[in-house]
C-alpha cells in the first residue's frame, strides 16, 4: 500500500462517546466565571486509558419557561484542585429560547469551531435539515477535561432545567 499524507485522510475514532448534563440549580455567573460547582464535567481526558476524542455534535435543550444560555469550556489543568481562570477557555457557547408555555421545548445545536479533518454531522438542525456543522468539532487531547455551564447571572434555580447532549468518539 502507497503511503499518503495524514491530512488527506478522514479522522477516524476508535469507539462512540456521548455524555449528558442536567442543570437545574447549577449555573455559573458569566464565561469568565470558573466556578466548578456551577459546571457539569462531560468529559475527562485525565482517565487512564484517555488518548484522546472528537466532540462532533453538542445539543442543549431547554424545559425551563425562561431563555437560558449554555456554554462549554475547555480545562487544561492537571487536576480539578488547580482549577483557575487562566487554564479554563470557554469554547462554545450559545443563547436558547424559553420554552413554549404548551409542546415541546426549545432545541438548539451548538456551533463548534472549525476543524482542519472531515467530521460527519450526525445532528439534525432545529427544523429537521441536516447540521450545516461538517467539519466542526472539538479535539479534546490527553489531560483536557470538557465542561458544560448553564449562564445564569441571577444564579436563578429552575423547576424544569436544561439538557446538554454531547456526542463524538474516542481513540
Amino acid at each position: 500500500m502507497s503511503t499518503t499524507s495524514t491530512n488527506s485522510r478522514p479522522l477516524l475514532i476508535d469507539r462512540p462517546w456521548s455524555s449528558r448534563g442536567y442543570f437545574t440549580s447549577k449555573s455559573i455567573l458569566s464565561l469568565t466565571d470558573v466556578n466548578l460547582a456551577g459546571m457539569e464535567l462531560l468529559l475527562d481526558g485525565t482517565a487512564p486509558n484517555f488518548d484522546g476524542a472528537l466532540l462532533d455534535t453538542v445539543v442543549a435543550v431547554n424545559h425551563a419557561p425562561t431563555p437560558e444560555a449554555i456554554a462549554l469550556f475547555l480545562a487544561f489543568n492537571g487536576s480539578v484542585q488547580s482549577f483557575t481562570a487562566d487554564l479554563v477557555v470557554p469554547v462554545a457557547w450559545q443563547e436558547l429560547a424559553a420554552a413554549p408555555a404548551a409542546g415541546l421545548p426549545a432545541r438548539v445545536e451548538l456551533e463548534l469551531p472549525t476543524i482542519c479533518v472531515p467530521v460527519p454531522a450526525v445532528a439534525m438542525g432545529p427544523a429537521g435539515e441536516p447540521s450545516a456543522g461538517r467539519n466542526r468539532g472539538l479535539w479534546i487531547a490527553r489531560g483536557v477535561r470538557l465542561f458544560a455551564a448553564r449562564i445564569s447571572p441571577g444564579a436563578t434555580a429552575l423547576v424544569k432545567g436544561v439538557q446538554v447532549l454531547a456526542l463524538g468518539g474516542l481513540y
